[in-house]
């Protein structure tokens, strides 16, 4: 895959989708490609929107906002929650997507673009009205954990690791990336506690899927697709929550490694 010299993190929201008053202009849209260009930041890695909705235009999962009739700051909504839903829509709404916007103006400015999603989030699906809430979970709480990590989901349900999938699988084929991260580490909570290391094998097996619709992405378009994963910083602290990642680079599972906390 080639050294880096720096990857930059940026998460699509604070500083970006957040910021900006609608509706967003193109400029705006380009400008955390931009705030780089010209540094020592080779790579650009997108956090994808808040993690259960996204901020670009998935066909197969939810779009920030777009299960509410409507989403403005007079009913009660953050400005900041309804600037992203107005920039994100008055993009698409001119036939742009948010993410094909910045990963061609990455390539343009010769840096590569890594896309980001976290595969955990916790929140009470009878929140309805929570804008950090989506209509998965809302619909399917009998698929949460009830211990510690209450209201993240529970990956012994396969409907749980495909809902994660499919967002994957449509990045790598739709999207001209250079690079997928899959963010373990944001409320690294999985399976109950007692039962996380028993049940290893099923992240295992979920992170060599990963791997061959990457790579069977890569082949397609006749260059590589970096794959990394986001783990906790220790061995141990994995292993509690059931990552393997010792296992996962033994298996050439992956190509990088991030050790974060948030």
């Amino acid at each position: 895959m080639g050294k880096r010299r720096l990857l930059y993190y940026d998460d699509a929201r604070h500083t970006y989708m957040y910021c900006y008053e609608p509706p967003m202009r193109l400029e705006d849209a380009r400008a955390p490609i931009d705030a780089i260009a010209g540094t020592s930041v080779d790579t650009f890695v997108y956090g994808f929107g808040a993690g259960p909705t996204m901020f670009h235009h998935t066909q197969v999962g939810e779009i920030w906002g777009e299960r509410f009739d409507r989403f403005a700051p007079n009913l009660g909504w953050s400005v900041y929650a309804w600037r992203a839903h107005e920039n994100i829509k008055s993009l698409i709404d001119r036939g742009l997507d948010p993410l094909n916007v910045l990963i061609e103006h990455a390539h343009e400015k010769n840096i590569q673009f890594f896309a980001s999603l976290r595969q955990s989030h916790s929140m009470d699906p009878k929140d309805v009205e929570n804008h950090f809430n989506w209509q998965f979970r809302i619909d399917h709480p009998e698929w949460c954990l009830t211990g510690p990590g209450e209201y993240c989901f529970n990956w012994i349900h396969p409907e749980v690791r495909a809902e994660r999938f499919a967002l994957i699988e449509e990045t790598v084929q739709r999207y001209d990336i250079d690079g997928f991260e899959v963010d373990w580490v944001f409320d690294a909570h999985y399976f109950e506690p007692d039962q996380a290391q028993t049940n290893a094998q099923i992240l295992t097996d979920y992170m060599r899927d990963v791997r061959q619709v990457v790579d069977e992405a890569a082949q397609k378009r006749g260059r590589p697709i970096a794959l990394g994963a986001r783990v906790l910083p220790t061995a141990d602290g994995n292993r509690k929550v059931g990552l393997e990642v010792a296992s996962w680079i033994e298996q050439n599972l992956l190509d990088f490694v991030v050790p974060n906390v948030y």
